[in-house]
């Protein structure tokens, strides 16, 4: 008989093949459980990535727009449309008489809140801040000694990151309360002045922005958004003289300003920007002041609007 046909020797092959099909399968399984974990991976730190740039463009696309009637965002010149926007047109009702300018930072404490302050001191100008939460044993003393040398302070938010704030009505409850209650731990200032991230018009919100427009207000909250901004939270590298032009093109000529900038360790141009913003602006027929009760809000949905 020959050899290679002997049962033992058949008996061996199978053997081999079965082992060898194993060793196919076991890759193949072992493909099919690395890859897909590798591209949640991957996919899971694109997200993180794009999330941060769709918060940085949303405020600079809403720095300069709102949404019109078909609800696409365009150019604007604040004109108190019915509806969307609370009417700027009036001129500031200020005993001087002149149009009002208020220059508010978001985002902040930050490395850069110590020479904001210090440029507003040198111009003696106030400004407002509207925080976020920031646990580092370094920042926490900004929170103070921004209300301290006389300044606005208003909340932001405590997380910033809109897959969490706006998540849920509960979860931006929670965030509210949170900063809220952490800002007053600090300064002892309970304030009601707020910013939504992304402003009152974004449209990265689950929830319906009314709901949260309504909950502010049965909490004695006022809600500002902003008719001019530098650019300061676009992709978009701007120079100092680009920011500056941005502000000051941007003013309302007819009512009051609310200029929209950035307190981030990422803004030094914002901070070389200021002193020539408010050089300017110290040039013209306007008052430079900080944001309070009695401030006119500029909001692109209007509280008034929701019930």
């Amino acid at each position: 008989m020959d050899k290679k046909n002997t049962p033992a020797v058949a008996a061996a092959n199978r053997r081999k093949r079965v082992a060898r099909l194993k060793k196919i399968l076991i890759a193949v399984a072992v493909i099919f459980l690395v890859i897909p974990t590798i591209v949640c991976i991957f996919l899971a730190i694109k997200v993180d990535s794009l999330q941060k740039q769709v918060d940085y463009l949303y405020e600079a696309k809403f720095g300069n727009g709102v949404f019109s009637a078909d609800n696409s965002l365009s150019r604007y010149e604040v004109s108190g449309s019915e509806g969307t926007l609370r009417d700027t047109d009036a001129r500031s009702s200020g005993s001087n008489g002149k149009r009002k300018v208020y220059l508010t930072f978001d985002d902040g404490p930050s490395e850069n809140t110590e020479a904001i302050l210090e440029v507003l001191a040198k111009y003696n100008v106030k400004a407002t801040f509207f925080v976020v939460g920031k646990e580092d044993e370094g920042l926490k003393p900004l929170y103070k000694k921004i209300v301290d040398s006389g300044n606005s302070i208003g909340l932001h938010s405590y997380s910033h990151k809109y897959s969490v704030l706006y998540k849920s009505l509960e979860d931006f409850e929670a965030d509210f309360h949170k900063i809220q209650d952490y800002v007053k731990s600090i300064t002892g200032v309970k304030t009601v002045l707020y910013r939504f991230p992304g402003g009152s018009s974004n449209q990265v919100s689950d929830v319906d922005m009314k709901d949260l427009i309504r909950f502010l207000k049965e909490e004695g909250v006022v809600y500002f958004d902003w008719n001019d901004a530098t650019g300061d939270a676009s992709t978009t590298k701007y120079t100092v003289t680009q920011l500056v032009n941005n502000a000051i093109s941007g003013l309302n000529k007819e009512g009051d300003t609310i200029l929209l900038m950035h307190d981030a360790n990422t803004k030094g141009t914002t901070v070389e920007a200021l002193p020539l913003i408010i050089e300017k602006l110290k040039a013209m027929d306007v008052e430079i002041v900080p944001i309070d009760m009695s401030t006119q809000p500029i909001q692109h949905i209007s509280a008034d609007s929701v019930e």
